[in-house]
């Protein structure tokens, strides 16, 4: 069983609208999201004041945690909305988090497979768009 509630009461701007939930653990936790929101949990067994004095303490931490988030999301948006894929060779394609070379083979059938720093596309008729 938790409870939930929204925790106001410090001047710091960072703690605005801090969604605080009660739960049977033994300290507190704070959370940084991945859209840079945070979080807390905390025993049920401790005050509000307890809340203020470890949200102060962690202060710094979370103005960090949360500007590495915000500054992940925003690359992870720009990379995703750069890349227009051409699909020729010597592109590089990000796949299970690692980058990959493209190469574009012309075979007798489709296929792609991966090989040491290099995905190999291997396509019927290389100057065709649609090789399905």
């Amino acid at each position: 069983m938790s409870k939930e509630f929204v925790f106001n009461e410090l001047e710091d701007s960072i703690f605005e609208n801090l969604k605080v939930t009660r739960k049977y653990i033994k300290s507190f936790i704070l959370r940084v999201k991945g859209d840079g929101s945070l979080s807390v949990s905390m025993p049920f067994r401790a005050s509000k004041k307890e809340l203020s004095s470890f949200l102060q303490a962690r202060a710094m931490w979370a103005k960090e945690a949360r500007k590495k988030a915000l500054a992940h999301q925003e690359r992870y948006k720009a990379l995703l909305e750069s890349k227009k894929r051409d699909f020729i060779s010597d592109e590089v394609f990000f796949y299970l988090g690692r980058s990959y070379i493209l190469k574009v083979i012309e075979s007798k059938s489709n296929k792609v497979e991966l090989e040491g720093a290099y995905l190999k596309l291997y396509v019927k008729d290389i100057n065709s768009k649609d090789n399905t």
